[in-house]
């Protein structure tokens, strides 16, 4: 999300059609396994998104009374350059302004008029994309989910970890009280932490709706249920559904209880081999979060029971910590671990004075 549009809850994604190019169809649907129709449609001579009952795009999701995007990552180019209208010269150059239907509400609005030069680099990324358009129609199933409507999302109390929570925060622009909720659980849950002295533990798992499902999925119009967050999904769904214990040079091996159907449990087999990578990436980044969470834990034992630390301070020290690692950060490379770590190490713990996340 822009900084621009932090903490907005303006309604842009309610009420406007959104075009979409062949190849943003293409994409999104080969990035969230369904077919094109499931969230697009054919309007004169281009496609646009659909909209649910009421007008809201397809893809926006409810979150702390406002609209949040649910590709933010791949979201069309269209909604990347709002509230600009563009105008492409046959010179190749390009005009900006703020469109007649920007909903933005004052600052906001007065921020985007004077931000087009800042801009420059977006849109131009944006028109450059929609002339090459690689990626066209029809599209081909990327993943073993393609298709799937199976109940993961139904079924799984999702757990979280700060870094998650971090990034989901930081993002969608809402607080942590929107998306998760802290729960006991036992000692031995891997990403548990302590408050206190008492040896209780507890841990984060995402808000989930009144009939059981993630309050972040999102329901298209043909019945299908697809991530909300995809591109900020947290580390047990983008593991899921290969375990999260992998040692290198071991297998990567499928969780026992994933509830993919034959079709999707086979393919998810077949793709182990060519998962190493990424399965690898995701064990790292969990072992950068238990270094973490290894050093806040040490610290909160020597709280007393009758003086514990919030919730709200281990939050705030771990948002703290991730934003000095995010600086550190080599693009996923073999120096991350060692330049986290260090970061880790030094990092100063928290205090009662400190203001709240």
């Amino acid at each position: 999300m822009h900084p621009v549009c932090s903490g907005c809850a303006a309604p842009c994604c309610v009420g406007r059609e959104v075009p979409v190019g062949d190849d943003e169809v293409a994409r999104l649907a080969g990035a969230l396994g369904v077919p094109a129709d499931a969230f697009a449609q054919r309007s004169g001579d281009g496609m646009r998104l659909r909209q649910r009952d009421g007008g809201a795009c397809v893809f926006a999701v409810a979150v702390a009374a406002s609209m949040r995007c649910g590709v933010e990552g791949d979201k069309p180019r269209s909604c990347r350059v709002y509230p600009y209208h563009v105008a492409v010269r046959e010179d190749g150059g390009w005009d900006a302004a703020l469109g007649h239907d920007a909903a933005c509400p004052p600052p906001r609005h007065e921020a985007w008029a004077a931000r087009v030069a800042d801009e420059r680099a977006a849109i131009d990324g944006a028109i450059a994309e929609a002339n090459a358009r690689r990626r066209a129609l029809p599209v081909v199933a990327a993943t073993p989910c393609f298709g799937c409507t199976t109940s993961c999302c139904l079924d799984y109390e999702v757990p979280v970890n700060a870094h998650d929570v971090w990034r989901l925060t930081r993002a969608l622009a809402v607080p942590w009280e929107a998306l998760v909720c802290v729960r006991p659980t036992p000692a031995t849950w891997m990403e548990s932490f302590t408050l206190d002295a008492s040896g209780k533990k507890q841990a984060l798992h995402l808000v989930r709706a009144a009939g059981g499902a993630c309050a972040l999925l999102v329901t298209l119009p043909d019945g299908a249920r697809r991530c909300g967050v995809h591109a900020l999904r947290p580390l047990a769904c983008r593991l899921y559904p290969y375990r999260g214990d992998w040692t290198p040079g071991a297998p990567v091996r499928l969780q026992s209880d994933a509830v993919c159907p034959a079709a999707q449990h086979a393919a998810w087999d077949v793709e182990r081999h060519a998962a190493v990578d990424d399965v690898a990436a995701q064990v790292d980044e969990r072992r950068v979060y238990m270094r973490a969470l290894a050093r806040w834990n040490q610290a909160a034992r020597t709280r007393p029971p009758a003086q514990p630390y919030a919730v709200d301070d281990f939050l705030r020290w771990s948002f703290g910590l991730y934003d000095a690692i995010e600086r550190v950060r080599t693009d996923g490379g073999p120096g991350l671990a060692a330049a986290a770590a260090a970061v880790i190490a030094t990092f100063p713990l928290p205090d009662d004075s400190a203001p709240g996340c």
